[in-house]
C-alpha cells in the first residue's frame, strides 16, 4: 500500500480522539465453555466486529456505575443460569448507564436455564418496551427472512438461527422482522439516552462451525452485526450517501496497530466499479462541503491514494489495501478518509467516516 504514505506524514501528526470503548459480558455464560462472547474463541469474530471498526473490547464481569463509567457500549447475554441472573441493583445501574447516553447491545438465547432468567432479563428491558419471550424455536437451525428497512438491517436478507427465543415489540422499540417470529428490535435514544439493540440469538454470532446451525460466517449474519456496531457506535463523520443511498464505509484491521507490523485498510458500500481516492489527514474536522457533505479530516496531506473499487452495483463496491508500517512509526496518529466518485449524486461523489490509526 506504498508502505501506507507514512514516510510523508512521520514526525507531524498529532493524537486525536479515542476509541470508542465496549465492554462485553463475560459473566452470564461463564459455566458454559466456548460460550462465552467475551473471550471464547469461538467467539474471536464478533470480538473482531468492534476491534476492526476501531472500537476497543474489555471483558467485563460486573455492571455498577464504576465499571459502567468506562464504556461508550455495553453487550449483555441473557444468564445461562439462576446464579448468573442480574441483580437489582445491576439493572438500575445498566437502565442509568443507557439514560445518560450509553449505548446497549442486548443478545438472548435459549437452552440452558435461560428459562429461569428471564424475569431479570424482562425487568432490564422494560423501559424500552421490549421482552424475550418464554418461546422458544428452531433446534436444528433456521433462517429468517424479510426485514424492515433499516440502518441495522442495510443489506441484510437472511439471518440464520439456531436455537433461539422471540421478542414481544412496544413503544418506544422497533420490530425490524416482518415474520411472526420476532428476532431483532431497536430502540433510537432520545432526550440523551443512548440507542438499544436487541437480538433473540448470541449464538449466531459465533463462529462459523464451532457448533451453532448458522454462525457470524453465514448468510448475512456478519453484515447484521456490523450493521449494528455501526449504528449503535457510528464512526467519526457520518459519510455521504451516493448510488442507492449507500454510505461508504471506511475501516482499519487495527486502529492502534503496531510499527512494523502489518496494517489493512477496507472500504465497503461504496459504487462497484467506481474510483475511490483515500486521503490523509493531521486530525479530525468537521468541515462542511458541497451536497450537505462533511470532509471529517484536516488539514489534508498533499497525497493520496486512488484505486478502482471491486464488484458492481450501489452500495457493493469494496476493495482492501494491505500494507506494513515501518518500524520507527511507533507514536504517531494519522487520520484517513475515503472519497468515491460517483455520477448518481449531484455533487459527483460520496465520502466515507473517518478512520483514526494511532501506531504503537
Amino acid at each position: 500500500m506504498k508502505r501506507l504514505l507514512v514516510a510523508v506524514v512521520l514526525g507531524t501528526l498529532s493524537s486525536t480522539s479515542a476509541a470508542d470503548v465496549v465492554g462485553i459480558d463475560a459473566r452470564s455464560t461463564a459455566p458454559h465453555p466456548g460460550a462465552n462472547p467475551a473471550t471464547d474463541p469461538a467467539y474471536g469474530g464478533f470480538r473482531a466486529a468492534f476491534t476492526s471498526a476501531g472500537h476497543s473490547v474489555q471483558s467485563l464481569v460486573a455492571f455498577t456505575p464504576g465499571a459502567l463509567a468506562a464504556l461508550d457500549l455495553l453487550v449483555l447475554t441473557q444468564p445461562t443460569e439462576v446464579s448468573a441472573s442480574f441483580s437489582a441493583a445491576e439493572i438500575a445501574d445498566i437502565q442509568s448507564f443507557v439514560s445518560a447516553g450509553g449505548r446497549l447491545l442486548f443478545l438472548a438465547e435459549a437452552g440452558w436455564d435461560t428459562g429461569s432468567t428471564l424475569s431479570d432479563v424482562n425487568s432490564l428491558l422494560v423501559p424500552y418496551g421490549l421482552a424475550v419471550s418464554t418461546l422458544v424455536y428452531n433446534g436444528s437451525g433456521a433462517v429468517v427472512k424479510n426485514f424492515i428497512t433499516h440502518d441495522v438491517t442495510e443489506q441484510v436478507t437472511e439471518v440464520g438461527l439456531d436455537f433461539h427465543r422471540t421478542l414481544i415489540v412496544a413503544s418506544p422499540a422497533v420490530d425490524l422482522t416482518i415474520a411472526s417470529v420476532d428476532v431483532l428490535a431497536t430502540v433510537d435514544g432520545r432526550g440523551g439516552s443512548g440507542r438499544v439493540v436487541v437480538f433473540t440469538d448470541r449464538s449466531g454470532f459465533a463462529n462459523s462451525g464451532s457448533g451453532p446451525d448458522y454462525g457470524i460466517g453465514d448468510l448475512d449474519n456478519l453484515r447484521l452485526l456490523e450493521n449494528i456496531v455501526d449504528w449503535l457506535l457510528p464512526p467519526f463523520g457520518t459519510g455521504c450517501p451516493g448510488a442507492g443511498g449507500f454510505v461508504p464505509k471506511l475501516s482499519a484491521s487495527s486502529t492502534a496497530p503496531t510499527a512494523g507490523g502489518p496494517l489493512t485498510l477496507s472500504l465497503t458500500h461504496g459504487l462497484g466499479g467506481a474510483t475511490a481516492t483515500f486521503f490523509i489527514g493531521l486530525s479530525s474536522a468537521e468541515l462542511p462541503m458541497v451536497g450537505g457533505c462533511t470532509l471529517n479530516i484536516s488539514p489534508l496531506l498533499p497525497v493520496s491514494i486512488t484505486v478502482p473499487l471491486g464488484a458492481s452495483g450501489a452500495g457493493h463496491g469494496w476493495i482492501d489495501l494491505p500494507g506494513t508500517l515501518p518500524l520507527d512509526m511507533s507514536g504517531v496518529t494519522f487520520a484517513m478518509q475515503a472519497f468515491v466518485l460517483d455520477s448518481a449524486v449531484a455533487h459527483g461523489f460520496s465520502n466515507s467516516n473517518e478512520v483514526v490509526i494511532a501506531v504503537q
